[in-house]
């Protein structure tokens, strides 16, 4: 919905994209998972990078997408406040975190096979399902396996033959681009990420 929000805003500069914006930002914000709202920010930047030399509403489409993230936060700040003081109070407040804790979760390059084959690395079974192999993947299967399902997949196809021409490679780019993010410390982009 944000990226739909930011082409609105580069194709029309209409303020009713940012307000649609906002109400997308504020159900991330309240859906109390900050990292996504985090991932989602950085990918929301580069995004609009890539839209800008396209449009003919570059200073609507910057004020837009500031004006998504000021109102949600005013929109939120009851639950954005009570939050951060929540994680003042847990395991990764204070003097932040270790590297060995912050890369623990991310993406393994083998993962990237459940895309296509999501029973590859096992399954979530229990003591009494023996019917599959159990996960044998690092990480946490639910957060690291990449299968997005049959549907998804041809409806996300379907969506790049209907978009305008110029717009595939900023998608496709974004895709790399948030891929290799996921990776994490099997990436040589991770440690500056992390020390910055």
């Amino acid at each position: 919905l944000m990226l739909y929000c930011i082409d609105g805003l580069a194709r029309e500069g209409s303020a009713r994209w940012a307000l649609l914006g906002v109400i997308a930002v504020a159900m991330q914000i309240l859906a109390g998972h900050p990292q996504y709202v985090y991932y989602t920010g950085i990918a929301v930047s580069l995004y609009v990078l890539f839209c800008l030399p396209g449009s003919n509403h570059r200073r609507a489409l910057i004020l837009g997408v500031a004006a998504m993230y000021i109102g949600a936060v005013g929109l939120t700040a009851i639950q954005l406040l009570t939050g951060i003081q929540a994680a003042n109070e847990s395991l990764r407040s204070g003097g932040g975190m270790s590297y060995a804790f912050a890369s623990s979760l991310a993406l393994p390059p083998l993962n990237w096979l459940t895309l296509v084959a999501p029973k590859w690395l096992g399954g979530l079974t229990t003591s009494a399902d023996l019917s599959q192999p159990r996960y044998w993947g690092s990480g946490y299967l639910w957060e690291s396996s990449v299968f997005i399902g049959v549907c998804a997949t041809v409806l996300a196809g379907y969506a790049l033959t209907q978009i305008r021409r110029r717009a595939i490679w900023p998608l496709l780019g974004l895709g790399l681009v948030t891929a290799v993010l996921a990776m994490g410390r099997f990436t040589p982009l991770y440690q500056p990420l992390f020390d910055h």
